[in-house]
């Protein structure tokens, strides 16, 4: 894993973080750390349009390729910048570093920084924190050390506001935040709208009702269960169906507009001798 330090825009920063833009645009890239690339991103804010000047959150960058005039337009959409906003970034000089300030290499070039698992810092972190006394004018490494000065620091106040839904792989802007990354992608399941989403929240949601009626049968009769009520959704079956999943205890279906429902019936039967 390499870690750099970005400096970055606050309504762009917002962005990122919010999950809406994709692509974080730079007109220069590591040499190296382009095409197949891991690299952990901390955003910094900059005070520039009213910026705090701390490290708002990061994001994981995987992809970081040269933009070709065939994709402007879907490279514009990703990064939330129009035309003329990427055209004039493109044809600004950019400065080189400790060349002095009227060095400029020549403008045309941009590169576009893929942006993935955005995480937004409940707490931002100073320069300080990670060993930094001044920002960068676009991007600097970090090294190793520098970075395990801030992560247990920042992983301790860190809230996830976009999962990774584990039905269809998208991501989605949680209702509400959460303190972890396995918390995150499991609430984007939940709340995901696609269609394996939907049979999974609808899987689940059996298996916990099923626990709740049935907590003294093993997996195994939960799991025909499940069966059952499937195949009398489907009508193959009859709704009526009882079956007995343990002494003195029958489970009774029936069927409902749709609506599968299942009942817990316990006979207990009494003898006495005379």
């Amino acid at each position: 894993m390499n870690y750099i330090l970005m400096s970055i825009r606050t309504r762009y920063a917002a962005l990122i973080l919010s999950g809406k833009k994709t692509l974080e645009i730079r007109k220069t890239a590591p040499k190296g750390l382009r095409e197949d690339c891991e690299i952990t991103v901390l955003l910094y804010e900059s005070k520039r349009e009213g910026g705090r000047g701390v490290i708002v959150g990061s994001f994981v960058c995987r992809s970081i390729r040269l933009v070709t005039e065939a994709e402007v337009r879907e490279v514009c959409r990703r990064a939330c910048l129009n035309h003329d906003e990427l055209l004039a970034y493109a044809e600004r000089p950019q400065r080189i570093p400790g060349a002095g300030n009227s060095t400029p290499t020549p403008g045309g070039r941009v590169y576009a920084w893929s942006v993935e698992n955005p995480v937004t810092f409940e707490k931002p972190l100073l320069l300080r924190d990670v060993g930094v006394s001044c920002p960068p004018q676009s991007w600097r490494k970090l090294r190793k050390n520098q970075i395990e000065m801030s992560e247990e620091k920042a992983m301790s106040e860190t809230m996830f506001n976009l999962g990774i839904c584990k039905c269809c792989g998208q991501s989605r802007t949680l209702s509400r935040p959460v303190t972890t990354r396995q918390d995150a992608d499991e609430r984007a399941t939940q709340e995901c709208t696609c269609i394996e989403g939907k049979t999974v929240r609808g899987q689940m949601e059996e298996r916990r009702v099923l626990q709740e009626i049935f907590p003294d049968v093993g997996e195994e009769v939960q799991d025909l269960l499940r069966e059952v009520a499937r195949m009398i959704r489907e009508e193959q079956i009859y709704s009526g169906t009882s079956i007995k999943v343990a002494e003195n205890v029958v489970a009774k279906f029936s069927l409902k507009k749709g609506v599968v429902s299942i009942v817990r019936d316990e006979k207990v039967e009494q003898s006495r001798s005379i």
